[in-house]
Parts: C-alpha cells; structure tokens; sequence
C-alpha cells in the first residue's frame, strides 16, 4: 500500500504505525491512501448470468452477464441496486477505507 503526504508529497510504501495514524516526518500531517489503479475489464472473467443467492444480513446478489445486482430481504425485491464492473471496483475500494479486507 502507498501512501502519501497530501502537502509535500512525500510518500511511503507500507502499514500503519502503533498509533494506526502513519504520519509525514516533513508535515506531521496524517498520509492518505493512494488509490489502487482499477482492474481493466478485460480481466474481470465474463461469465453466463448467475441466479440470485444470499449473501448474508437479507441481501442477496445476482448476475446478468455485466453488471452484479444487489436486492434487498429477497431475491425477487424491486429494492434493487445494478453495480457495473466500475462502480462494484469503486465499491470495494469505499469498503477498504473502512475496514481492513483480506488480500
């Protein structure tokens, strides 16, 4: 992971400190996370569509052969939500600001 000093620039390639605040020896200022570049499409594996499963707290997720979607308290719910394969990469890179997610 990089991160980077959003005034001098510097950067760091690396984890946290004790205090999980890695901070910039020039600035003292809290680096940030650089962004990961996004998969290319290309290499994402097309696959058929998939039919509706649960994955866990009542949401369930299916797939059309392009985008992944996201129903709520059941598979048939017109509560849905269709990620395209860009904004599902923007969605796990907004999760990975908030947890820490396995490699």
């Amino acid at each position: 992971m990089t991160l980077i000093c959003g005034i001098c620039g510097y950067t760091s390639e690396g984890g946290t400190t004790p205090t999980g605040n890695p901070t910039c020896p020039k600035c003292q200022v809290v680096l940030k996370r650089v962004p990961e570049p996004p998969m290319p499409i290309e290499y994402m594996g097309v696959r058929e569509p998939q039919p509706p499963v649960h994955v866990g707290d009542g949401a369930y997720a299916s797939y059309d052969g392009y985008q992944i979607w996201l129903m709520a308290n059941s598979p048939h719910s017109s509560n849905r939500v269709a990620l395209e394969p860009s904004t599902f990469l923007k969605f796990i890179d907004y999760a990975k600001t908030i947890w820490v997610l396995p490699r």
